[in-house]
């Protein structure tokens, strides 16, 4: 049997809920900012009100003779008032100060997943479909080692297309040339590697297939050439 990966819907939908998750946090953290930001400029704004409505109370209380013991009671209160507000302030600049920090934890938290999602695109095995050129490729079956080295004619292999006269160079994976003699034995290393799309006759498992310019070698054998998993089967 051909193995395939099939992510299931609900390991998909977390996935997708995973990478929203930063940007959902950042929302949430930069109105929260926006918040205590406003707050503190009303806070701010009463703070210079008070500083200018002092000497003004002072002067208004020396024109209507108010008693001396009242005008040195103003200070007192002001000043309580204005200890009350900087110690608000305080408690905010630690709050925006703390908020910043997880604000800057969830930006290295995103750059991480994006990082990861890159690197998992990357190991990803690239369909022969949808390479370039791939579509000259003829898409005939050919019996798998037609002449056989014993002058028996060879099985075909279930899930596997054979490309007679057909190989490239790069994209190996593992190599087992004391098997090359062995078709069968080859397919069966090869359904053991998830990763492995296609393995050529001389041994050489391969995660992937270049386009059709590069598929020159070994055409003076019929006995040599590619075999190429039937889901990334080449059609003209």
């Amino acid at each position: 049997m051909v193995k395939s990966k099939i992510i299931p819907g609900h390991r998909i939908q977390g996935l997708q809920i995973q990478k929203r998750l930063p940007w959902i946090l950042l929302g949430v953290c930069a109105i929260i900012l926006f918040w205590q930001q406003m707050r503190l400029s009303s806070l701010s704004a009463v703070l210079q009100s008070q500083e200018k409505e002092d000497p003004r109370e002072r002067l208004g209380a020396a024109r209507s003779t108010v008693d001396n013991s009242q005008a040195e009671d103003e200070p007192d209160s002001g000043s309580d008032t204005s200890m009350a507000v900087e110690e608000e302030l305080e408690a905010l600049y630690q709050q925006l100060t703390e908020q910043a920090g997880e604000l800057q934890r969830l930006q290295k938290q995103r750059a991480d997943l994006e990082r990861r999602r890159d690197s998992a695109k990357q190991n990803e095995p690239t369909p022969v479909s949808a390479l370039p050129g791939s579509a000259h490729l003829r898409g005939e079956t050919y019996p798998a080692y037609s002449h056989g080295h014993d002058g028996s004619k060879a099985l075909n292999f279930d899930g596997w297309v054979f490309y007679q006269g057909f190989d490239f160079d790069g994209g190996d994976l593992i190599k087992k040339p004391q098997l090359r003699d062995k078709p069968e034995l080859l397919i069966e290393a090869a359904r053991d590697v998830p990763e492995c799309i296609a393995l050529n006759t001389n041994g050489w498992l391969k995660r992937q297939v270049p386009p059709r310019s590069t598929w020159k070698h070994w055409t003076d054998d019929d006995r040599k050439g590619l075999f190429v998993r039937a889901d990334f089967q080449i059609k003209p």
